[in-house]
């Protein structure tokens, strides 16, 4: 495979790095990546590994505030902003393989992003892999836990408030080792915005999927402490689009393409992929 990356800037002049794995011949699809929350695009190496080989290119864009992008750490003012951020990567990578299906994979935060994304411009993708995505899964995401953080982000938005256990990503002992290790993976505490953001728009993502139409492949672990596998079968109940399929792997964690069973997962990526990309 060939691999590049480089630079962008935003509308609001925000340096954005990215990177793409490219076949040798022309893709079949374009698959682009939306990662989680403090992490980087530089961690789907397994994703990468399944899907070139197959004929499909991957792009991967560094979320504002993380990995080699600019911005404050792990700060998400504005849902949206991303949003309009990765749908101008989205657009661009796309332009480089013109009559070429595209692909959205999202991961955790990503996902949400993906979801946000999907509602604005679901008509442009021939569909949607969501790993784990941030959404509403019962009393998690209650309103007052929303009110409460909306009101944190107000007092002081930037002031650190969630810290996240590595030991939760994956049960391989090495995938959080390098995790830990990582230097551009964010290690310090959520801001309190971000958290709000995250959270208020988590709440009525279910009711806004209702609204996309594009065909979703829902991928959960089991058991994921970080975002608990109820937010995906909500989804999975309530996305609009005739063509919705959920895996929700026993005992699996939260990045359930780090896992020791992460064969069987991008298989089934693989699989869905290959039954809807012409």
């Amino acid at each position: 495979m060939h691999h590049v990356e480089g630079s962008r800037h935003s509308s609001d002049g925000t340096e954005l790095h990215w990177q793409a794995w490219l076949p040798e011949d022309g893709p079949r699809a374009v698959v682009v990546v939306s990662h989680g929350l403090g992490e980087h695009s530089g961690r789907y190496g397994n994703v990468v590994d399944a899907l070139v080989p197959r004929g499909y290119a991957m792009y991967a864009l560094d979320h504002r505030g993380h990995g080699r992008s600019g911005g404050p750490r792990a700060y998400v003012e504005h849902l949206d902003t991303v949003v309009d951020d990765f749908e101008q990567f989205r657009s661009d990578a796309c332009a480089r393989h013109v009559d070429t299906p595209s692909v959205v994979l999202g991961h955790s935060f990503g996902g949400l992003v993906a979801l946000a994304h999907a509602r604005r411009f679901g008509a442009t993708q021939a569909g949607m892999v969501l790993s784990a995505p941030a959404s509403a899964g019962g009393s998690r995401t209650s309103f007052r836990r929303v009110l409460h953080s909306r009101v944190e982000a107000l007092i002081a938005p930037r002031r650190p408030v969630l810290q996240v256990d590595a030991r939760l990503v994956s049960r391989d002992p090495a995938v959080v080792e390098d995790y830990v290790r990582d230097p551009l993976v964010f290690h310090g505490a959520v801001p309190a915005r971000t958290v709000a953001e995250m959270r208020s728009r988590a709440r009525g993502m279910p009711r806004e999927s209702e609204r996309i139409r594009t065909p979703v492949l829902l991928l959960h672990g089991g058991d994921d402490a970080i975002i608990p596998a109820e937010a995906s079968r909500l989804l999975a109940a309530r996305i609009g689009s005739a063509d919705v399929e959920l895996h929700v792997y026993d005992r699996l964690y939260h990045e359930v393409f780090n896992e020791p069973e992460r064969e069987v997962v991008l298989g089934d990526v693989v699989a869905w992929l290959d039954a809807r990309v012409t």
